[in-house]
């Protein structure tokens, strides 16, 4: 791609590279192309790459930037760029804007489930329960094989003050997924919330060690 770039630098060309660079963790690299892939011309997709970066190192306020312009660019509304402006939403706390999103991108694309067991945390953070345990009861039924559904409905269930029935659904994402460094550190929260606290213990710190920053999603949900 290097080549492709010294014959003829395009848009296509710097994005493609940058995408290579993003999945292996160059930071750096990929976002120094991805603007030289915009000095050309001004696209979505170089722009959808830097976000994804922005949100991996938390710069928030960069994410909604890009966010904001591959909705101008777009000349279609996409349930996508929803979803991710409603996850960047509900990771600085704005709970309110992140329902909004989830109820747009839901419009587009109802039968996507994974977006209803999103939206049924959000309602839950805005005092909502109820009906967001309807949503996660749903995607679960659609959909029972993803730990992060039950991780959702385990946030809701603290939000109802439901602790045993949290602490199973944890324990559930976990069974679900044994690799998903979140689903272990809930099940660690699942852990003190029924008396263990050297379990949870143990169970957070092995979490920790596999992905440093793994509390902090899941910290903002109320699972902590």
């Amino acid at each position: 791609m290097s080549q492709a770039i010294d014959i003829e630098p395009s848009t296509t060309a710097f994005t493609v590279r940058a995408d290579t660079h993003r999945r292996k963790g160059d930071d750096e690299r990929a976002l120094a192309d991805y603007e030289s892939a915009l000095s050309i011309k001004r696209e979505a997709f170089p722009l959808m790459g830097m976000i994804a970066i922005y949100r991996r190192q938390e710069r928030y306020d960069l994410a909604l930037l890009a966010i904001e312009e591959v909705m101008e660019l777009w000349s279609r509304r996409d349930a996508v760029i929803y979803l991710i402006r409603g996850h960047v939403h509900r990771d600085v706390g704005r709970f309110e804007k992140s329902l909004q999103d989830f109820d747009k991108a839901l419009e587009l694309v109802p039968w996507i489930e994974s977006i209803r067991a999103d939206r049924c945390v959000a309602l839950a953070l805005v005092g909502k329960a109820e009906e967001g345990l309807r949503d996660c009861n749903q995607a679960i039924e659609k959909d029972p094989a993803v730990a992060t559904n039950f991780l959702n409905r385990g946030a809701v269930y603290l939000q109802l003050n439901r602790p045993d029935e949290a602490a199973a659904d944890f324990e559930r994402a976990f069974d679900v997924d044994p690799d998903d460094p979140e689903a272990l550190y809930a099940r660690g929260v699942g852990r003190r919330l029924k008396g263990d606290a050297a379990g949870g213990d143990a169970d957070i710190a092995s979490a920790k060690a596999l992905a440093p920053k793994v509390g902090r999603r899941l910290e903002t949900m109320g699972i902590k």
